[in-house]
């Protein structure tokens, strides 16, 4: 655990391989979240919403930028009421889709079947 009472960080160090372009994950809030905010080497990176379902929201982040680079990569959520839930964590070769497209179902489809895949193989 790491920061204020209440938040919450997960964290990694690694190199990002050359061709990773993105990280997408899926998120589920329950009652009030601030958060979660990713950082990587410490500085905030802005993601946006690829899918929502009931469930879950499926968030992406480019970070072509820093592939082939080591870098710590962190979330972090203040949990205030209820709880919160980080899940399927993954670097991915794809490009995070631009708002107003028709890509992210796609997008999803795509991460769904790579996410069986590396689960099954």
């Amino acid at each position: 655990m790491v920061g204020d009472a209440g938040d919450l960080t997960i964290s990694q160090r690694a190199v990002i391989p050359l061709p990773i372009r993105s990280v997408f994950f899926k998120s589920e809030s329950r009652g009030i979240l601030i958060g979660p905010q990713l950082t990587i080497n410490g500085g905030p990176l802005s993601y946006q919403a690829i899918v929502s379902t009931p469930e879950y929201t499926l968030f992406g982040v480019d970070i072509t930028r820093l592939a082939g680079q080591a870098a710590t990569v962190a979330f972090t959520g203040k949990e205030r009421i209820g709880g919160f839930r980080l899940d399927s964590i993954q670097f991915s070769t794809q490009s995070v889709p631009e708002s107003g497209t028709r890509r992210p179902r796609a997008c999803l489809a795509s991460f769904l079947f790579n996410r069986r895949r590396d689960v099954r193989g």
